[in-house]
């Protein structure tokens, strides 16, 4: 937003450091009924991960996607969001994000249930460079 933030020393109580990276939240929606059925339940989808990113940026490290859909044997298939998100911010998306999307599918389909939606979790692992410093690197004598 443009803001700068003064922050004391005085004030500083804590620091966390998230060594292990970000968490992945995968969201996987089970899409039933006919092609009409399917494509309204995946639009509705996609239109609350555009507004859970909205009302909760905070929890965000990046903007939330979509992989689409993905085909089963018998002729199941899912739809797969990802959400990209600090640790311990699941909240918002386990209740808000989730309770909203089934009020929005059983209005298409009200023989939804809820179970058919599943809500994963995986830890990415932070990415670090590795950097060389010529104090610990040794040179070689000629």
């Amino acid at each position: 937003m443009g803001a700068s933030v003064f922050i004391p020393n005085r004030t500083i109580n804590n620091v966390i450091n998230y060594p292990r990276g970000s968490v992945r939240c995968i969201v996987d929606i089970t899409l039933r009924g006919d092609e009409t059925q399917r494509g309204a339940t995946e639009a509705v989808a996609l239109r609350l991960m555009g507004l859970v990113q909205q009302h909760f940026r905070g929890i965000f490290m990046t903007a939330p996607s979509s992989e689409g859909r993905i085909k089963f044997d018998a002729e199941k298939e899912t739809l797969r969001i990802k959400f990209r998100i600090w640790p311990n911010r699941e909240k918002p998306i386990e209740t808000a994000f989730y309770l909203e999307l089934i009020a929005e599918i059983r209005k298409i389909d009200p023989d939804y249930k809820p179970w058919m939606i599943v809500i994963s979790y995986e830890v990415e692992e932070r990415l670090v460079r590795e950097t060389q410093t010529w104090l610990w690197r040794s040179r070689k004598k000629q």
